[in-house]
């Protein structure tokens, strides 16, 4: 059996196509990636640079009225959550490489601090905790 498409089947499926096109960040980070020389999925993997993370974190912590009076702590390999909270395996973290970044009100306050995980290749937020 044999279809024949007819010209406005044809432009409206182009359109539909080219309609998906990433924009803004998306496009530039797709355009970076595009003129890179081509290697194998698994050998490329850009991690975000520390002050990305600090910027995607204060953004949530900004949002949630966390600032401006806050201490803020990049967790250096994910050491105090390791040592701290590793017996909770969220189901969000699995499965990525993430950053932990904690958020402490200068002064000791009801309602404790706030943790954000930040995948490190991707920049989504994956998890907030307030901390009580």
């Amino acid at each position: 059996m044999r279809l024949a498409l007819t010209g406005s089947l044809v432009i409206g499926i182009y359109l539909s196509v080219t309609s998906c096109q990433p924009t803004g960040a998306q496009a530039t980070r797709q355009s970076v990636s595009e003129d890179a020389p081509k290697q194998p999925a698994e050998a490329v993997k850009a991690q975000l640079s520390k002050e990305q993370i600090l910027a995607i974190t204060d953004a949530v912590a900004l949002e949630r009225g966390w600032f401006p009076q806050v201490r803020r702590t990049y967790d250096e390999g994910n050491a105090f959550w390791k040592r701290h909270f590793s017996y909770l395996h969220p189901p969000e973290l699995e499965g990525h490489d993430y950053q932990v970044v904690t958020y402490a009100h200068a002064e000791a306050l009801l309602d404790g601090d706030l943790m954000v995980m930040v995948d490190r290749n991707t920049g989504a937020v994956l998890l907030t905790i307030p901390r009580r």
